[in-house]
């Protein structure tokens, strides 16, 4: 069964840029992943202006013959790329948007120079107000439950 998540990057002018996970959403396997192999601010763009992921892998740059059907060890595979879909390109707008659009998925954002997992803590004020964004390496440390 597939566990969704959505990976963003926040710009500085509060803009947020996103994209789609297929499988494997969770912290300890697409958490682990973006913060061993895409922690930093050009590759965290890069992986999401790459639109919708099938599966997030520990690299973007693949052999040739990489492909849906037979995906190389390690690749990351994207629904334009490999499968040539349409309509699975990178999202953009405000936090709210991003918010109010990935309802009941793990939400990633890279901020600030690091990965966080944004959660909802709270059922009252703005929509911008009911989540937290928690350093991704504190969760997977164990310091957030």
């Amino acid at each position: 069964m597939a566990t969704p998540a959505c990976i963003a990057v926040l710009k500085s002018n509060k803009e947020v840029t996103w994209t789609y996970v297929n499988f494997d959403g969770h912290v300890d396997q697409c958490g682990r992943k973006l913060i061993e192999h895409y922690n930093d601010q050009e590759l965290a763009e890069k992986l999401v202006s790459m639109g919708d992921i099938s599966v997030l892998k520990k690299t973007m740059d693949c052999p040739v013959g990489h492909s849906f059907a037979t995906p190389a060890p390690d690749c990351t595979v994207f629904y334009e790329r490999e499968r040539g879909e349409d309509n699975v390109k990178a999202r953009h707008g405000d936090l709210e948007l991003y918010l109010r659009c990935n309802k009941n998925v793990i939400r990633y954002m890279f901020k600030d120079g690091q990965w966080h997992v944004v959660r909802q803590t709270s059922n009252k004020g703005s929509i911008t107000d009911r989540y937290t964004p928690l350093v991704l390496g504190e969760v997977l440390s164990g310091l957030h439950d």
